[in-house]
């Protein structure tokens, strides 16, 4: 799954379903129920009447702000 907002998320699950039920990768079933902090790279932000756009080039987990993080694919949300 990418590019995926959390409500979408929520509206594929029914309320009885639990996480170990749900069709989705351990990894994400894992970190579901956790609270996470990233550390975001924005680029440059744009701002319209209407639409707010902000670029994340990359996001790192604390854990490994010190060491060289993995960086994700430049994607824009809207």
């Amino acid at each position: 799954m990418t590019n995926v907002l959390i409500a979408e998320v929520a509206q594929l699950m029914s309320a009885s379903e639990s996480l170990q039920q749900a069709a989705f990768p351990r990894c994400i079933q894992d970190i579901i129920v956790q609270n996470l902090t990233f550390q975001l790279k924005l680029s440059e932000i744009h701002f319209f009447s209407t639409v707010t756009d902000a670029v994340v080039s990359s996001a790192a987990d604390e854990a490994f702000a010190s060491k060289k993080a993995p960086t994700f694919k430049t994607a824009c949300y809207t």
